[in-house]
C-alpha cells in the first residue's frame, strides 16, 4: 500500500474510530482521488455520521 494511502487510510480509522484499516482504506482511496464511495455496509455508513459526502449509500437506492 503506497505510504500516502496507508497515512491517510490510518487517519480515517483513528478519526472514526474503526476496529481495522480494510474500510478506511477504501475510503482513503477514494478521498485521495476525489471520487465517490458506494457501499451497501450500512453498518459503515451509519459510523460515518455525514463526515463523508462523497460516500453513498447503495440501500438508498433500492
Amino acid at each position: 500500500m503506497p505510504e500516502t494511502l496507508l497515512r491517510e487510510a490510518w487517519e480515517i480509522t483513528k478519526e472514526l474510530r474503526l476496529a481495522t484499516l480494510y474500510d478506511a482504506a477504501y475510503l482513503a482511496l477514494a478521498k485521495l482521488h476525489n471520487c465517490e464511495f458506494w457501499t451497501a455496509d450500512e453498518m459503515l455508513i451509519n459510523s460515518l455520521q455525514g463526515k463523508f459526502p462523497w460516500v453513498k449509500w447503495l440501500g438508498a437506492n433500492f
